[in-house]
């Protein structure tokens, strides 16, 4: 699943950016 792969690996490039970046609130999710 190539797809999936990438849908993963976009999610964890999420994460690390929440991580370096901390929302004003959750709206700004």
């Amino acid at each position: 699943m190539e797809l999936l792969e990438a849908e993963l690996r976009e999610l964890e490039d999420v994460r690390s950016y929440e991580g370096k970046h901390i929302p004003k609130s959750s709206k700004d999710f």
